[in-house]
């Protein structure tokens, strides 16, 4: 968690790999839970099966015509 929350943390990247069933999603979901918390992060779930930049612009435009499209 210090890694998420360290300073300079703006301006990197991170890369979560692992075999089938080693716990990815069940750390980012804690990790995501845990952000959630914390007033300086705002966390958005997006899904690689749908348009990524329509759902990044709904999530951070709250009145977008887009969200009941």
């Amino acid at each position: 968690m210090d890694t998420f929350t360290a300073e300079q943390i703006n301006q990197q990247m991170f890369i979560i790999t692992g075999v089938r069933g080693s716990g990815k999603t069940v750390m980012m979901t804690e990790i995501s839970q845990k952000l959630r918390e914390n007033d300086q992060w705002i966390v958005i779930e997006l899904n690689p099966a749908t348009d990524l930049l329509k759902g990044l612009f709904i999530e951070i435009n709250p009145r977008s015509d887009l969200r009941s499209s």
